[in-house]
């Protein structure tokens, strides 16, 4: 089945394909950029500079240490005392406290 192009049929009101392809070759232009945004493309471009923001932090922190350092606190006497205790039943000897030892060194994130 052989189907005619109505549009380059000759004596058909003329050639329309023809018509419509010199139509937008002449009329058809790549748009281009208005000159307010070229700048702002032209502006985004441009690398930021680096801005360095010195602050008290460090020092507060180390005179925080210092001080933590110089400080002279006296032992708890019951932390002393229990630890006595258990010496004297030799707790720290025991299977229980050996055990609960090695999961901690184990489990432990540091050295």
């Amino acid at each position: 089945m052989a189907v005619q192009n109505v549009n380059n049929v000759p004596g058909a009101g003329g050639d329309v394909g023809r018509e419509r392809a010199e139509r937008t070759t002449k009329t058809e232009r790549t748009p281009q950029t208005p000159p307010e945004t070229r700048e702002i493309e032209q502006a985004a471009v441009r690398p930021l500079q680096d801005e360095v923001r010195i602050s008290r932090d460090r020092e507060l922190v180390g005179e925080l240490v210092d001080e933590a350092a110089n400080t002279d606190v006296p032992p708890r006497q019951e932390v002393v005392d229990r630890a006595s205790r258990r010496v004297q039943e030799n707790y720290y000897n025991s299977r229980e406290f050996i055990g609960n030892l090695a999961s901690r060194l184990i489990n432990t994130d540091s050295v």
